[in-house]
């Protein structure tokens, strides 16, 4: 099966998912996606010996709630260990993005707030979440290491990582 389908703002949950789970095969990260209304948040991912589980809300979801649960993954392949999530958390922190996730979850831990801080960070376009110039160019160049980063552990080439998080993050593939 080789997904033909754009994913664009407009698309709906149903084309997300598919354009998403086909990209991550060719990647070779298998991923299941259930829909499940009893679910207490928009999404879970649950990543278990290589494989990957998404649980989603069909009555929470937002525009970005596949594509935020999708980037958990991304992040999560590296692990919070790794020199380029570690640092893009440290730019993160202390941030008006790191006190709403913060308040939205108060119940998690300092690993697993800052993976969804930077999940999030890397949902949202640089631009409009940093004011200062300096903290904006900060950010992408982390942004662009961490896609390297992932390009290489998938064994994918930079340029198709850059496209598979553009996709994945943006929807309009811009930066």
């Amino acid at each position: 099966f080789d997904s033909r389908l754009d994913y664009s703002k407009d698309s709906s949950t149903d084309d997300k998912v598919e354009h998403l789970k086909a990209r991550f095969r060719r990647a070779g990260v298998p991923v299941t996606v259930e829909m499940d209304s009893t679910l207490d948040a928009r999404g879970r991912v649950v990543i278990d010996k290589g494989n990957a589980k998404i649980t989603l809300n069909p009555d929470m979801l937002r525009g970005d709630t596949v594509a935020h649960e999708f980037g958990h993954i991304l992040v999560e392949a590296l692990g919070d260990a790794h020199p380029l999530v570690s640092q893009g958390i440290e730019e993160l922190r202390g941030s008006e993005l790191w006190a709403q996730v913060e308040e939205a979850y108060p119940d998690l831990t300092d690993r697993d707030l800052g993976m969804e801080v930077l999940v999030t960070a890397l949902g949202r376009k640089g631009s409009e979440l940093f004011e200062d110039t300096k903290q904006q160019s900060k950010f992408k160049t982390i942004y662009n290491r961490i896609m390297r980063a992932i390009g290489k552990l998938f064994g994918i080439q930079p340029k198709a990582t850059e496209q598979l998080a553009e996709m994945l993050m943006y929807g309009d593939n811009t930066l």
